[in-house]
Parts: C-alpha cells; sequence; structure tokens
C-alpha cells in the first residue's frame, strides 16, 4: 500500500507521509570503489538541506532500503516481525524491479520507492486483491507498473519535494526505461480524493480487504498519457499556460523534456545479481517456496 495525506505535522509541509513514515536514521551503505557521482539533475535543494537521488543497485543498497521499510512496517503495526529485520517481497528483488532512494547530506536514507512492472509470470503485486481488475487492464493493452514501498523519513525537512522527485523518477523508469502505460497503487479509501485531485488518478476497483496490512485499501490508476498532458500544458510547451492548477505537475517534468536523464538512468540501473537474489530469499524462506510454485 502506498499513501500520502494532505495533513500538516509538526508545521513543517503540508504534504505528508503519513502511514509509511518513520524517523529512525538508516545510513547509506559506505560508496564502492569506482563509484561515479550522480549528476546535478539527481541531486537537489529542499528547505535549505542538501539531497540526492540514488538506485539501489547491490545487496548492501538494498537491504539498507529493505530495513528502511520494515522498520516503517513495523511501526505502523502492519505485517509481523522477522528475523531478517527487512521488509521485502519477490517484488522487490524481481530483475526488472526498481528501487530508488533519497539521500541527505552523504550518508542518510530518508526516502525509498520502488516501481514493479507487470511481470508475465508473477503479475502485480495487487493481483493478490484485484486480480479481475487488473486483468481487464491488460486485455486493453495496458502495461502497468506498481509503485510499492514508498515510505519517508517523517522528521525531515523538504518532505513535499522529496515525494515529488521520488515519484519523478519513478515514472521515468517505469516510462521511459520499462515503457509502461500506467502507474497502479493502493491507498486508503479516504486519501483517494488527493490522489484525483493532485496526482490526477483514478480509482478502478472498490475498496477491499488487503491482507498484508490487515486495512481497507482501494485500487487506483494513473494513465501517463494524462499526467504528460497536464505536465506540458502547464510548461507551456501546449501553448498558453493555465493560471493555476490544483495538480503536482508544474513541478514535475515529461520523460520527453529530460532524455539526458533517461539516458542517464538506464546507464545506471543493474539488474539483481543471481547471487544477490539467492541471498535474499535465504532470508525469506515463504518466497522462494512461493518462487517455486508459480514455476
Amino acid at each position: 500500500m502506498t499513501e500520502l495525506s494532505t495533513e500538516k505535522k509538526n508545521n513543517t509541509c503540508d504534504t505528508q507521509m503519513e502511514t509509511q513514515s518513520y524517523n529512525k536514521v538508516v545510513l547509506w551503505p559506505e560508496l564502492e570503489e569506482g563509484y561515479v557521482p550522480v549528476p546535478s539533475e539527481f541531486r537537489f535543494i529542499a528547505d535549505g538541506m542538501h539531497f540526492r537521488i540514488e538506485l539501489a543497485n547491490t545487496r548492501e543498497q538494498k537491504a539498507a532500503s529493505f530495513r528502511f521499510m520494515y522498520d516503517i512496517y513495523r511501526e505502523k503495526d502492519w505485517g509481523t516481525p522477522h528475523s531478517s529485520g527487512m521488509h521485502f517481497s519477490l517484488y522487490e528483488i524481481f530483475a526488472e524491479s526498481t528501487t530508488l532512494v533519497v539521500i541527505k547530506d552523504e550518508h542518510e536514507l530518508v526516502g525509498t520507492i520502488t516501481v514493479a512492472p507487470d511481470s508475465p509470470i508473477f503479475g502485480l503485486p495487487d493481483d493478490e486483491n484485484y486480480k479481475d481488475i487488473l486483468d481487464v487492464e491488460r486485455t486493453k493493452g495496458r502495461r502497468m507498473a506498481e509503485v510499492i514501498s514508498l515510505g519517508i523519513r517523517s522528521d525531515v525537512r523538504g518532505v513535499r519535494e522529496i515525494i515529488l522527485k521520488l515519484f519523478n523518477f519513478a515514472y521515468f523508469v517505469a516510462r521511459g526505461i520499462r515503457e509502461c502505460t500506467d502507474f497502479v497503487i493502493t491507498v486508503l479509501p479516504h486519501h483517494t480524493p488527493f490522489y484525483a485531485r493532485k496526482m490526477l488518478f483514478k480509482a478502478i476497483g472498490e475498496p477491499r480487504w488487503q491482507k498484508k496490512t490487515g486495512v481497507i485499501v482501494e485500487l487506483l490508476k494513473l494513465d501517463f498519457e494524462d499526467a504528460e498532458k497536464e505536465t506540458l500544458s502547464l510548461h507551456g510547451v501546449l501553448g498558453n499556460k493555465p493560471e493555476k492548477s490544483t495538480t503536482i505537475y508544474g513541478d514535475f517534468f515529461a520523460v520527453c523534456e529530460v532524455p539526458g536523464i533517461i539516458e542517464e538512468l538506464k546507464h545506471r540501473l543493474m539488474p539483481i545479481k543471481p547471487d544477490d537474489f539467492q541471498y535474499f530469499l535465504s532470508l525469506r524462506p515463504e518466497l522462494k517456496e512461493k518462487l517455486k510454485n508459480e514455476n
């Protein structure tokens, strides 16, 4: 489940991660020899703080992201405790899945998001609850990617900008690299109006109980063409700019506007190594059993 809230918290921001946020410090692993610093387009300043977007490619980087999300889930009393101290499913460790993180001041992991494209073998995470509805979208030729494991550290400043950057880069991966047509997510039903107004998501499934979190969720879908049309309109590319907009897309970039970022992501993105895949499976024997059953 992915959740954004418009509630204020500690008077720091008007767009706040509410149900998936926490304030425990998780450090980003030491940079490996030969690491090439990310370009300026991957860096940003928010509320006077310096941040950068990174890809979680290595075992250590993925583990840091999974520990980050585990702490969030335990704080919310979602799922069950696990000896690994990590939260991940098969969908976080597939070869085509991509985990992006936000790093503050070079070392502190303060945000993460994973993009899981539809798979002909395993489908999408929300097939567990909404396979009937997602299958209808597949018959229409939609190539969907699901946004999963989205979390922000709750005490960090600049939350709105962090969310926007994570979402924009997740879109770059899904649209520009995986050639997807839509995002799908599940949210708490009372947050659906926010997603519709601010991000142009549309509800495509009635609220249903979600086993992994134990709460009622609703399935939403974002057609990338809708997001791109709004973005280009607000940037004046399609003619006169609207005087105002209620969406986030004035601060967004469409794939066609940033070919250099797409190429840099392609260059930096690495599929999970077979040894790392087996390592994470060894931490979660139930996933290895599921993998065997699916095959």
